[in-house]
C-alpha cells in the first residue's frame, strides 16, 4: 500500500473556483481548478456552507447534484424577493443614492 502525503494548500473563501497546491519541490502554490467549475465559480465558502445545510436537509446524499438543486433554490428565493422589493421604499432608496 502507498504511503499517504500531506499536501499544503491555500484557497480563496470568496472564490471557491479554485485551490492552490504547494509543490514541494518548487515551493510554489499549483493553480489547480475546481472540478466543478459551473457550481463553484464565484462561489463563496460562506454560499457554500448554506447550500451544503440545505442539500442535506432536502437530500438524502449531499452530492453535486444536491449541491447544484439548493443553489438553484436559494437563488430563485433571493430573485423572487428582489422582485419583491424592488416595488418597495428600500430599493428605491438604493437606486436613488446611485
Amino acid at each position: 500500500m502507498r504511503e499517504r502525503e500531506k499536501a499544503t494548500i491555500k484557497y480563496d473563501p470568496t472564490d471557491l473556483s479554485t485551490i492552490y497546491v504547494l509543490d514541494p519541490n518548487s515551493h510554489q502554490f499549483i493553480v489547480v481548478p475546481a472540478m466543478n467549475q459551473k457550481y463553484t465559480q464565484g462561489l463563496t465558502l460562506w454560499q457554500h456552507k448554506v447550500i451544503k445545510n440545505l442539500a442535506a436537509i432536502e437530500s438524502k446524499r449531499v452530492d453535486i447534484i444536491a449541491l447544484a438543486l439548493a443553489k438553484q433554490k436559494i437563488q430563485e428565493i433571493v430573485e423572487r424577493e428582489w422582485q419583491k422589493s424592488s416595488k418597495g421604499k428600500t430599493r428605491k432608496l438604493i437606486t436613488k443614492n446611485y
